[in-house]
């Protein structure tokens, strides 16, 4: 897919009080390459496809437990699942079912005032991912989506145990040493077979911090989250929205942030097979009289949809 600006459609940014981890963490192995897509995820297809299951629950407000938030939303329900419950996110290192569950099971996420939603339930929040402790499953991947030198260090997934924005601590992150302009990276997970839900909103929490002379100016845009999706016995990967647009200047105060993508329409929430959810960043196409994009640290948490 080309570049292009696309339009903001469904999209809040809330602050939330995160701690900071310090450094970097390092790229790690190698991970393949997908399309040229500026704003979209890949369709998943040119790397292995991961199928999530086990559960986890969502993660309380950051810093303790917090309670008295409303939800932005009415919530629906959800249909058959790749194994992962709709209630329930893969964030406790359940992905292929052999782990053991996790020290720690977050049971409600944060919401943008300060408060949080208990997950599962009657308007509760439908917890895709948590990452409990740090934990990855194997369905998460990083990868350059456009690397015009091909030179850009291979990135990887790696779990952070003491990070992330509930009292439930952990996230992934990844590390992209991004070398000149042009250049895209992405984080995502596929769903085989894919879940099926009925989705008003998705809900993302995201760090970025960015190190180079060129500093969070080098980077033209984020997108986050992604969803791409199918109806009934269409292809996967069929349909996609990636109006989520972030300014990664929004992101400069290096604290955790909320990104929502809004799905429904006047009809209600949609119904849809997803297959996957996603997040990208992209430096600027060119030289424009900025220093070139440096390193840019991408950690995700809670991931959950109403």
């Amino acid at each position: 897919m080309s570049t292009r600006r696309i339009a903001l459609r469904g999209l809040a940014i809330c602050g939330a009080t995160g701690a900071l981890v310090a450094g970097l963490i390092a790229s790690g192995c190698s991970s393949d390459n997908s399309s040229n897509s500026n704003d979209a995820g890949s369709d998943g297809t040119s790397g292995s496809s991961g199928s999530s299951s086990g559960s986890s629950s969502g993660k309380t407000d950051s810093g303790g437990s917090s309670s008295g938030g409303s939800s932005s939303g009415s919530s629906s329900g959800s249909g058959s699942s790749s194994g992962a419950g709709s209630d329930a996110g893969d964030g406790g290192g359940h992905a292929d079912g052999g782990m053991e569950a996790s020290a720690c099971v977050t049971t409600s996420v944060p919401t943008a005032d300060g408060g949080s939603i208990a997950v599962g339930g009657d308007g509760g929040a439908h917890l895709l991912f948590a990452f409990d402790n740090g934990t990855v499953p194997t369905s998460w991947k990083a990868q350059w989506d456009t690397d015009p030198t091909d030179a850009a260090p291979a990135p990887t997934v790696v779990g952070l145990s003491d990070a992330g924005v509930g009292s439930c601590p952990g996230a992934i992150q990844s590390t992209f040493g991004f070398t000149t302009f042009g250049q895209q990276a992405e984080i995502q997970t596929n769903y085989n077979p894919a879940l099926g839900a009925s989705v008003a909103r998705v809900h993302m929490w995201v760090q970025l911090l960015v190190s180079g002379d060129g500093g969070y100016g080098a980077f033209t845009g984020m997108t986050a989250p992604i969803a791409q999706w199918h109806v009934g016995d269409a292809a996967a990967y069929s349909s996609k929205d990636f109006s989520s647009y972030v300014n990664p200047t929004s992101l400069a105060d290096g604290a955790w942030h909320e990104v929502v993508l809004t799905l429904a329409t006047d009809a209600g929430p949609l119904t849809l097979n997803l297959d996957q959810i996603a997040a990208n960043i992209y430096a600027l196409p060119n030289d424009a009289g900025t220093p070139p994009p440096g390193t840019a640290i991408l950690r995700v948490d809670d991931i959950w949809w109403e």
